[in-house]
């Protein structure tokens, strides 16, 4: 007599050869056109990497960004680009994309100085959009958020606005 599993791994399937273990990671290379990286990769890019990342790993618990959100460099076919990153990170309901570019050329002193070079012409922005479509649409909804030169006031105005963007109305 055959013995049949119980649960959900019944009817799941035993051999998943076509797909491999780096299938989510390929297809969003694809989808975003860009290079997925490390967050310690990101640190060794450049001094902006490393400024950015410190930025990033507050938005996780513990500081792990790896676990929380993807990094990327753009686009894909190139090797690593010191001076432009994004990171997809997600809720139940939304994907959250932020984008940092910066010049090519090294940071001394303060970015948040606005007769800076790098801050003159940096950029850091965020948009958001749905992650599940409204019955009879087949687009995905989406936002700019806060933008503007990459510097701590335009950090916490993206992280405000991604508070205001994921906060529910009281329903009373």
């Amino acid at each position: 007599m055959k013995k049949n599993s119980k649960g959900a791994n019944h009817a799941a399937p035993q051999d998943l050869s076509p797909w491999s273990k780096n299938h989510g990671r390929e297809l969003c290379e694809k989808e975003h056109n860009l290079k997925l990286i490390k967050a310690e990769e990101l640190s060794q890019a450049s001094t902006y990497g490393k400024d950015f990342l410190e930025k990033i790993k507050d938005l996780a618990r513990y500081g792990n960004i790896d676990s929380v959100a993807l990094i990327g460099t753009y686009p894909r076919d190139l090797p690593i680009s010191p001076h432009h990153f994004r990171v997809y990170f997600y809720t139940n309901d939304n994907e959250y994309c932020i984008v940092a570019k910066f010049v090519g050329y090294a940071i001394k002193g303060s970015i948040d100085d606005p007769n800076h070079d790098a801050y003159k012409e940096s950029y850091l922005g965020c948009t958001v959009k749905t992650r599940k479509n409204r019955p009879g649409e087949t687009w995905h909804r989406g936002n700019d958020l806060p933008d503007g030169k990459y510097c701590t006031q335009t950090w916490n105005d993206i992280l405000n606005g991604i508070l205001r963007y994921e906060i529910k109305t009281l329903q009373i």
